[in-house]
């Protein structure tokens, strides 16, 4: 057993999921003497991240950071601004 280091809370238990998940050992989850979490060893799912290959910049915008789009989002921008192929410019997305 365990005492911890910040509150002094005894017979603590070490976190085994926390150092599978994380590779760290941690105490298991406690709460200080005022009812506030010492340690909180909650998992949050991870994010994905983005990515430059995840973006397409648009041919049809011109000088324009607009034309910046998520891939999935490129054939919707592109129907929107530009349905019959037009050039756009900073001019047209400040209307």
């Amino acid at each position: 057993m365990k005492t911890c280091k910040k509150c002094g809370k005894k017979d603590l238990e070490w976190n085994k999921s926390w150092f599978a998940y994380m590779g760290r050992w941690q105490l298991t989850n406690h709460k200080n003497k005022d009812g506030e979490w010492c340690v909180n060893n909650t998992m949050k799912a991870k994010e994905p991240k983005s990515t430059k290959k995840d973006y397409t910049v648009c041919p049809l915008c011109i000088g324009s950071y607009f034309g910046y789009c998520r891939n999935d989002e490129y054939d919707e921008h592109k129907r929107l601004h530009h349905p019959n192929g037009e050039t756009r410019d900073d001019e047209y997305f400040k209307m």
